[in-house]
């Protein structure tokens, strides 16, 4: 389980790119070439909504192949 900050997506990121804070692809990227088989996305753009966050999920999940969750508050996350 890679748990990592998810805050921008890549077009937004090089606009913000020394604010320090990822975008969610780098997170799925980092997380196949570490062989990781899940990836909880936290840390969201406070203008997000979240149906816009969850649809940023399913799109990561679909074009990479891999289990792609958000984290939610209150979640018990199981290892």
């Amino acid at each position: 389980l890679l748990i990592h900050d998810a805050q921008y997506t890549t077009s937004e990121l090089p606009g913000r790119a020394s604010w320090g804070h990822a975008a969610a692809q780098y997170c799925v990227t980092l997380a196949a070439h570490c062989a990781v088989g899940r990836v909880l996305l936290f840390h969201h753009d406070p203008a997000r909504t979240d149906a816009q966050v969850f649809a940023l999920r399913d799109e990561l999940a679909a074009a990479n192949e891999m289990r792609v969750d958000v984290a939610v508050e209150g979640d018990l996350i199981q290892l």
